[in-house]
């Protein structure tokens, strides 16, 4: 077979097995509850199944059965299948952090030792001759592995974002998979391209399903992967500091938010919302527009990296753009208000802080406007109890997608006075469609 051929057949195969599974896989999850239940740091409104990753690795592995080589690549799919089935476990049954890093560590070392991905140089990043990690080349490789895999894990926070920032990652590995004449990992990455695409289908907005740790994990872990395998062989044609520029935002996105958690003493992996996303979103922007920002953002970055490897672009320049955008990003989660006028057809809105989420009104009835009292009692002292932590909460939009036409007019002043009892100082702003502005006493 041609590898014309193959290629189409890799992307193909990949893709429209994905469209296939996914929408039984998902009737599957709904009956076994392997379902993303809303909570506080959640911005989706109601349980979704959590099958995206099953189906996309179940798709690159059968694409990778019948047009990839697999004799460098065994390593590689053994850390894999280890990765979604742990993650399967954690979206199942949520697994305690200690078994989840295991199974990374385990899947990295597969990688070393079965597929020979070990990092034994950075490259030239400061002009003084390339960094060779020498007896620390095992040690480091699994650091940065798992590092990428949290880093990527840890960015997958609203409809189709990790889907989108892992096709473009790919779709760079493959460009420069080409140009370095690796076509194992050509053919690999457009299998990948493609069960990312047919993911999406079901992801973009509005989403019907998620990829869950089994997937975020397992990508992660392929674009760790890629980095290494396409980086460190001899004569490698990519540059070390290439595959730091294509994952800059998801690793400069981890690094900063793990810092800010530690400087305020807090445990670093412990989730919270001061990712670039949510920031995006507490300016008052919608999940899309925080979407293709962070995407486009990627693209750009990704660009660049492809530019200057096939330029043979000096290796300085491309990590001091990865620094200036460090920079920038670190400046932007720092110092960035969380508040914002939101302009929507002409009417300004309050400035949005922090979303409490649809779902603590699931039990509200539109025409009693009766409510679950002690389940909204229980979120709001939660998210005060952050506010005081943290410092930085003055101001809370309450959301529910039924605020919206005069027949809920009443619900929504019972649900005010409901508030007012909760939050006894709590100043009610106003009614906006479907949203409850308040004002929180200092």
């Amino acid at each position: 077979m041609s590898y014309p051929m193959k290629m189409a057949g890799a992307f193909f195969t990949a893709f429209l097995f994905t469209a296939f599974i996914l929408p039984r896989l998902s009737r599957l999850a709904k009956r076994i509850g392997l379902l993303d239940i809303p909570n506080v740091r959640k911005v989706h409104n109601e349980p979704k199944p959590l099958v995206g990753g099953l189906g996309m690795m179940m798709a690159v592995s059968l694409s990778s059965l019948i047009f990839i080589p697999l004799d460098d690549l065994r390593g590689y799919f053994a850390g894999m299948i280890l990765l979604v089935i742990t993650g399967f476990l954690d979206d199942f049954r949520e697994l305690d952090h200690k078994w989840k890093f295991a199974a990374q560590i385990g899947a990295s070392l597969l990688a070393v030792f079965l597929s020979n991905a070990q990092l034994h140089t950075f490259g030239d990043l400061l002009g003084f001759g390339d960094i060779h990690l020498g007896v620390f080349s095992i040690p480091v490789t699994v650091f940065c592995m798992v590092g990428v895999i949290n880093a990527f894990n840890m960015i997958d926070g609203l409809d189709g974002l990790a889907g989108l920032v892992a096709f473009v990652g790919f779709a760079t590995f493959g460009l420069l998979s080409a140009f370095s004449g690796n076509y194992s990992l050509l053919l690999l990455s457009l299998a990948m391209m493609g069960s990312i695409l047919g993911f999406l289908r079901y992801n973009w907005f509005p989403s019907t399903l998620f990829m869950g740790d089994a997937g975020s994990m397992a990508l992660g872990y392929s674009l760790a992967f890629f980095s290494i395998a396409l980086t460190q062989k001899g004569g490698a044609a990519v540059p070390p500091v290439a595959p730091l520029m294509i994952l800059a935002v998801p690793i400069t996105d981890a690094v900063i938010v793990m810092t800010k958690r530690m400087l305020r003493g807090r445990n670093p992996f412990i989730a919270d919302t001061n990712h670039l996303h949510h920031n995006i979103l507490f300016l008052g922007y919608s999940k899309k527009t925080a979407v293709e920002s962070v995407g486009l953002l990627v693209i750009i970055l990704s660009g660049i990296a492809a530019f200057g490897t096939m330029t043979s672009m000096r290796e300085t320049i491309l990590f001091g753009i990865f620094v200036f955008y460090l920079i920038c990003h670190g400046l932007f989660t720092f110092t960035v208000k969380k508040a914002a006028f939101w302009q929507e057809d002409g009417e300004a809105r309050p400035p949005l802080i922090r979303a409490l989420m649809p779902h603590w009104f699931r039990n509200l009835d539109p025409e009693t406007g009766l409510l679950n009292e002690k389940a909204i009692t229980e979120n709001l002292e939660a998210e005060l109890e952050i506010s005081k932590r943290d410092g930085d909460l003055s101001f809370v939009l309450l959301e529910h997608p039924d605020f919206s036409g005069k027949e809920c007019g009443g619900a929504k002043i019972r649900i005010h006075n409901l508030l007012r009892g909760i939050i006894r100082k709590t100043d009610i702003v106003g009614l906006y469609k479907d949203w409850i502005a308040l004002i929180l006493p200092e």
